[in-house]
């Protein structure tokens, strides 16, 4: 299902911009390897619930836990991470940009991303998760 309610960057103004921009330039800081138990479990967790047919790992980070989900749950989960430099997925990231993610999800999943950025920010991210949701 196409997605037609993305936020636009032109919704924002140049500061949040300029904003956003250097928190994903940096992201790559908070970037880590240890996490893929937590995405593991995140996953089996969706399975015992539903059996999605879509999901996108936002915020992926490294991409471990986007390969992670797609094992556990047989699928394979797309991926958004604007800061790909340290990319070790083993396919290349779906999405760089939040606006570019052009459908919607039965589920979305998004570990260690809302706790390492201003309130602003998370604000922006939640609302997105919920805009990409069927």
């Amino acid at each position: 299902q196409k997605n037609q309610n993305r936020s636009k960057s032109s919704e924002y103004t140049k500061e949040q911009l300029a904003e956003i921009e250097e928190l994903q330039e940096n992201s790559d800081t908070t970037q880590r390897a240890n996490t893929v138990k937590s995405y593991e479990k995140a996953a089996k967790n969706l399975s015992e619930n539903e059996q999605p047919e879509s999901v996108l790992d936002y915020g992926a980070g490294l991409g471990l836990g986007t390969d992670a989900m797609s094992e556990v749950l047989g699928i394979d989960v797309d991926s958004y991470e604007p800061n790909t430099r340290k990319w070790q997925g083993s396919k290349p990231v779906d999405y760089k940009k939040a606006e570019d993610i052009d459908k919607k999800y039965d589920s979305v999943v998004s570990l260690n991303v809302v706790n390492v950025v201003p309130k602003g920010m998370r604000d922006f991210i939640i609302k997105d998760i919920f805009d990409l949701l069927v």
